[in-house]
């Protein structure tokens, strides 16, 4: 089931390439996506545990919530920054 999160503390492209690509290579993962001008994960996945685990692995600060972040949690330093709508 495809389910929509929000992530923060990631604001560089190589980051959320590997991070993606480490995910496609799960077997409990058949889509993901990392939007970080929006801050948002997209991802279809029978284990949701091993793939936040997975992320946390790569990216250790990065946060991720099914509730939008408050905006002091919003990484400011991304300059096309905005909060999702």
């Amino acid at each position: 089931m495809r389910e929509k999160f929000y992530i923060t503390n990631i604001s560089c492209a190589s980051c959320v390439d590997k991070i993606e690509s480490v995910l496609h290579k799960l077997e409990c993962v058949s889509y993901v996506n990392i939007d970080i001008n929006n801050n948002t994960l997209e991802i279809d996945t029978t284990n949701i545990d091993l793939a936040i685990k997975t992320i946390k692995s790569i990216e250790s600060n990065v946060n991720i919530s099914k509730e939008i972040p408050k905006i002091d949690e919003f990484n400011t330093k991304n300059s096309l920054y905005k909060r999702p709508s």
